[in-house]
């Protein structure tokens, strides 16, 4: 990925690290608020993460509302959220 080069380990590593206090954090407030300061160029990007809460070429019915959440959050728009859900769909299906 483009963003990520150049990054080595170390730093890598950095950055998660500063990312343990968010691990029993409040999802939805925080989503929110990053969405609110992520660059407009990488929010399409980072709809992706979608793909962290499908599972076996499906979407689970729990995680439907997170998505559309983060979609929300994001300002994706309908068409681009389904086409990015059906691929990562049928990506995960193998």
């Amino acid at each position: 990925m483009q963003l990520f080069n150049g990054l080595t380990t170390e730093i890598a590593n950095r950055h998660l690290k500063k990312l343990e206090p968010y691990i029993d954090t409040d999802w939805e407030e925080f989503i929110l608020e990053a969405a609110t300061i992520l660059p407009s160029e990488l929010k399409e990007t980072a709809f992706v993460i979608c793909d962290l809460v499908l599972r076996n070429g499906f979407v689970p019915p729990k995680a439907e509302g997170y998505l559309e959440m983060v979609q929300r959050a994001l300002g994706i728009d309908d068409e681009l959220a389904y086409r990015t859900i059906s691929i990562i769909e049928i990506k995960n299906r193998g």
